[in-house]
């Protein structure tokens, strides 16, 4: 549920989550403690989910012969291509000029 915060001429003023989205008093209407609790159930703490990521890292990393041993020094950065609206109409060649910039920096 969510809770509407009024004023005095009875305007909406804010509408924040209820209890129902969060037991933490702290994460109310904290958008950024709703993000990082949903990270944390979904993606931190899924074992599946951090397999998947690592195994993912590790073909991009191998696709751009990065040694085994300096994976931890490089940092892998996603462009994703979206497949419905607002769909990047250049993404490859975007891609192609950060990997040939950002080679030298250690980030693919």
């Amino acid at each position: 549920g969510f809770v509407q915060e009024r004023n005095e001429e009875d305007k909406l003023i804010e509408v924040i989550p209820g209890r129902s989205v969060s037991q933490d008093p702290m994460k109310l209407g904290d958008f950024q403690g709703l993000r990082h609790e949903f990270l944390q159930r979904i993606i931190y703490d899924n074992p599946l989910v951090q397999q998947e990521i690592t195994r993912h890292r590790a073909e991009i990393l191998t696709k751009h012969e990065v040694d085994e041993k300096e994976w931890g020094n490089w940092t892998v950065v996603g462009l994703s291509n979206r497949k419905g609206r607002r769909r990047w109409m250049n993404v490859d060649t975007i891609r192609n000029k950060c990997n040939t910039r950002l080679l030298s920096e250690k980030v693919v």
